[in-house]
């Protein structure tokens, strides 16, 4: 039963990233997946509950991109540069609907993911700037507490699909990418740091 619970939410996943989840009905997703209406109600309530089982899927997706944070075989700066391509694998074939949708339809739900996601965010983040320090490539005088919340901020209203700072080209675009980064890396790193900086974006497995 879960196995083919898990298929209805992947298919519905990767319907709601082309359409939008307006867009997708539940006729649209049985036929999709071959079987018949009846037969997806024995794993999804409604459209409301499928959405919240997607979205949950998701926030497991999103918190093994995270598990980077805590990978001590990466140095803090190339934590970062993973995370990147993490997030593009999770995020770039996303369409702008998707997120509209849910703002629009889902406020609620939303929020509550958005809640959870800034939370692990922070924990993250705070991990990473730790590990920086240790490791002598982030100054030793930022406090990184501080520094955690404007990460989790910058993340959710400038970063975040669907926050229309950037648009989806830019935000996938490796260059802009790194252009951003560099604008953080440039504040917190020691010599040392912004010299690994420098030889991390030249080298090919982070382009």
């Amino acid at each position: 039963m879960e196995n083919r619970k898990d298929e209805v939410l992947i298919k519905a996943v990767e319907l709601f990233r082309q359409y939008g989840i307006k867009s997708v009905s539940m006729d649209d997703l049985a036929r999709e997946l071959g079987m018949s209406k009846k037969t997806l109600y024995h794993y999804v309530d409604d459209k409301n509950s499928l959405v919240e089982g997607v979205l949950n899927y998701m926030k497991q997706g999103f918190r093994d991109s995270l598990s980077v944070f805590y990978n001590k075989e990466h140095n803090a700066i190339e934590q970062f540069f993973e995370m990147g391509k993490n997030m593009k694998a999770l995020h770039g074939d996303f369409q702008p609907s998707f997120a509209y949708d849910l703002r629009k339809y889902y406020p609620h739900v939303i929020r509550e993911v958005t809640d959870e996601k800034n939370e692990l965010l922070g924990k993250a983040y705070l991990s990473n700037l730790m590990q920086g320090k240790q490791e002598g490539l982030y100054q030793d005088d930022i406090d990184e507490e501080i520094i955690a919340r404007i990460l989790v901020f910058f993340n959710t209203h400038i970063l975040t699909p669907g926050a229309e700072f950037f648009t989806e080209a830019e935000m996938l675009n490796k260059e802009k990418y790194h252009e951003i980064f560099k604008y953080h890396f440039r504040g917190i790193c020691s010599p040392k740091g912004i010299k690994e900086l420098e030889s991390i974006i030249e080298r090919e497995e982070y382009c």
